[in-house]
């Protein structure tokens, strides 16, 4: 019996009409739990070294725990080529467990690499074999690392999952379990949603495996054979009971279901006339009740899981945003991590299913910007259009990295306001932070006889190198900003930001120029149209970044040519200044010292790159009668060359201003776009992209809209060691 209801909620951020199907079930029908025929599939290769021996005594207790009535097998692996099942459709008695612990300590050893495919393909024969013995198999994967085979890591996976294709209607679930932080995720939730109800579980903790493995089990076992079928065309369909939800789109296809709950959640549109069939036959709209009030926040709570887990994390973000609820919200902007990832999912799981910690209302209004909102992208994309507009240096800083010491520091700055060019703003190509350098002046108090002696000033004037870095791992590093502006600059902020109250800003001396103060802590750093831009945009603005650098390396050796002076000191003159740490008028100095990275805290950076294939540097650029020439080559110098043939369009400083402008803009927009991504859990469209033999690696492919000539840009994620102190 079917009971549906349906109501317009907001869902995704946005008005949406939300159908609830309940399948309801004869309650006073007593059912047996049925037995299960439980394959644990172990990975027992060299990375296992360190842990085999507690897995195997946890696999101990995953026998203990199954009921008598059930069945195990155990099959470990390593390289291709090597893999045994240990043990085979075992009946779980107390007389078969003695023998089948012993057999369990003989491979409390590690051997080989990784190869996935040949062992699954084991327990498909095993299931095919055994269906009489017991229908309701189990599967869990369990492995701490990637395929290392001697054909590439995308034949295995291919390989594998050929395999469960075929295994699908003859298991109730395929389960895998990633542990530590160097096994391939994806490729291990991709596996387990495979099957009807199949999970994927990252662990940082060897001891937990019997307890997932419970998990697991429970799952199962309250199953019982049924046929389910749903067809809705274009919609989402979440199918909920009661530990656990799935995703999937128009269609719907079970074998099996709860025995005691069972609950289909269809999103659509806000005006659509839903139609649907449950089991093939169409449901009566007039039997359709509203959904209960008391209901929504239990409906919204577990699409925001379904999709943080398996469809689109900016949806989680945006429903979570209708809920209000802070923690959650905050939790989805700062899981990064695979361990980070898997307490998120814990907590947000126990929320949707408990009730537990459930935070509603508790961030305020607009808590997540709207997708177009004004941005900190924005105002520094405003402020580096003019190469007048000057960062004020504050003193409030908090450092980030580890602090470089001088115990003998000699350096003295000099007191005022130290001003620097919007052009020392840098965009990490790597991370996502974003920086502003600039200079310190001050001076160096020289023993007067040494200073005397060899005709320098006691207090040498010099300077110091800084950098504040505004963002950092896409989160604000600084709470507040000033700049000094030009007129045009201020006027075309006010525009941009005209409904945002977040700046304080004072006239100097005329009309012309501007103080202005930002609380950036009132402006979200990205919105989420950064987010949504597409693969071909993205490809784009890297050519056109590598063109721009080219274009930028040419007009420097045409307007600022390096002249090479004769030093004004001589060589005693140069020793004195360096044993007081100075060179070249900058101050290095004295007795220096950093943090050795084994004594510093360190998290785990995430990394996003973008870059053309083969475009790493750009060769040297030789003047040859006033004419700049390039005496070696290289395929990333091809926007180089095609800039040289025509290099009069380059000679004047107004060109160069403009060329540093408009790259200073694409880096700001690249910018947004890697923090927009990470930040919100969006991703390109990957039938786009190419896998390469690094799996943190992805490649795209195309002609480039300058040179018409066919490039490869690759888009690499990853995380990086932060020590700091």
């Amino acid at each position: 019996m079917i009971k549906v209801y349906e109501s317009i909620m907001k869902v995704y951020g946005e008005e949406k009409k939300v159908w609830l199907i309940n399948y309801e079930k004869d309650k006073t029908k007593k059912t047996v739990p049925p037995s299960i025929h439980h394959i644990q599939i172990i990975d027992r290769s060299g990375s296992m070294c360190d842990d085999i021996d507690t897995l195997i005594e946890d696999c101990k207790k995953t026998i203990t725990q199954m009921r008598n009535d059930d069945y195990y097998t155990i099959i470990w692996f390593s390289s291709n080529g090597q893999y045994r099942t240990l043990l085979k459709g075992i009946k779980n008695d107390e007389a078969n467990r003695e023998s089948s612990f012993r057999l369990l300590d003989s491979i409390k050893s590690t051997l080989g690499c990784t190869c996935f495919s040949e062992s699954v393909k084991e327990a498909e024969t095993i299931v095919d074999e055994l269906a009489a013995l017991c229908p309701n198999f189990s599967i869990t994967l369990f492995t701490d690392g990637e395929a290392v085979t001697p054909w590439s890591d995308v034949e295995e996976y291919s390989r594998v999952e050929t395999v469960i294709n075929r295994l699908v209607n003859k298991i109730v679930a395929f389960n895998t379990i990633g542990y530590g932080n160097y096994c391939n995720e994806t490729v291990l939730q991709k596996w387990a949603t495979m099957s009807e109800f199949g999970e994927f579980i990252h662990s940082n903790n060897i001891e937990e495996y019997h307890k997932i493995f419970e998990e697991n089990t429970n799952r199962v076992r309250n199953l019982e054979n049924d046929t389910i079928k749903i067809n809705c065309k274009n919609n989402p369909i979440y199918y909920a009971t009661n530990n656990s939800i799935s995703c999937h789109f128009e269609e719907l296809t079970l074998n099996h279901s709860d025995k005691s709950k069972n609950q289909f959640i269809i999103v659509g549109d806000k005006n659509e006339n839903l139609s649907f069939t449950f089991n093939d036959e169409v449901i009566d709209k007039k039997s359709v009740k509203s959904i209960a009030k008391t209901w929504v926040d239990g409906i919204l709570y577990k699409i925001a899981y379904a999709e943080y887990c398996f469809g689109d994390r900016y949806k989680a973000l945006k429903t979570l945003g209708t809920l209000r609820d802070k923690r959650f919200i905050d939790g989805i902007k700062n899981s990064f991590t695979p361990d980070e990832i898997a307490d998120f999912k814990k907590d947000l799981k126990n929320a949707t299913f408990r009730s537990v910690g459930r935070g509603k209302n508790t961030a305020p209004e607009n808590y997540i910007p709207n997708d177009d909102t004004p941005c900190l992208i924005d105002l520094l994309t405003i402020l580096s259009q003019n190469k007048e507009n000057k960062y004020a240096v504050t003193s409030n800083y908090s450092r980030i990295g580890r602090k470089t010491e001088d115990s003998f520091n000699m350096f003295k700055k000099t007191e005022g306001t130290i001003y620097s060019s919007i052009e020392n703003i840098s965009f990490n190509e790597k991370k996502l932070n974003i920086s502003i350098g600039f200079e310190i002046p001050g001076h160096v108090s020289i023993n007067p006889k040494q200073a005397k002696k060899l005709d320098l000033p006691e207090n040498y004037p010099c300077k110091i190198f800084r950098n504040h870095t505004i963002v950092k791992d896409g989160y604000l590093n600084m709470n507040e900003i000033k700049f000094k502006v030009n007129n045009q600059t201020y006027k075309d902020i006010c525009e941009k930001f005209k409904d945002v109250e977040f700046m304080t800003a004072n006239n100097i001396n005329d009309e012309n120029n501007w103080f202005i103060s930002f609380d950036l802590t009132k402006i979200p750093v990205i919105n989420a149209n950064y987010a949504k831009t597409s693969i071909e945009e993205v490809f784009d603005l890297v050519c056109k970044e590598n063109m721009l650098k080219a274009q930028l390396k040419l007009a420097k050796a045409l307007v600022e040519p390096k002249v090479y002076e004769i030093s004004k000191y001589n060589e005693e003159q140069c020793a004195l200044l360096d044993e007081y740490g100075i060179k070249n008028g900058i101050y290095n100095g004295i007795k220096t010292s950093v943090s050795k990275a084994e004594d510093s805290d360190f998290y785990m950076a995430r990394v996003f790159e973008l870059n053309l294939k083969g475009f790493s540097s750009l060769s040297p650029i030789k003047m040859e009668d006033g004419k700049p020439t390039l005496t070696k080559t290289s395929n990333g110098d091809a926007y180089l060359v095609q800039a040289i043939t025509n290099y009069y369009d380059y000679s004047s400083e107004s060109v160069m201003n403009y060329i540093k402008s408009s790259l200073s803009e694409v880096r700001a927009r690249l910018a947004g776009i890697r923090i927009a991504m990470i930040m919100t859990g969006q991703w390109f469209d990957i039938s786009k992209l190419s896998d390469t033999k690094k799996d943190e690696v992805k490649t795209y492919s195309a002609e480039d809209k300058w040179l018409h000539r066919n490039f490869t840009m690759n888009i690499k994620t990853t995380f990086e060691k932060v020590y700091f102190n």
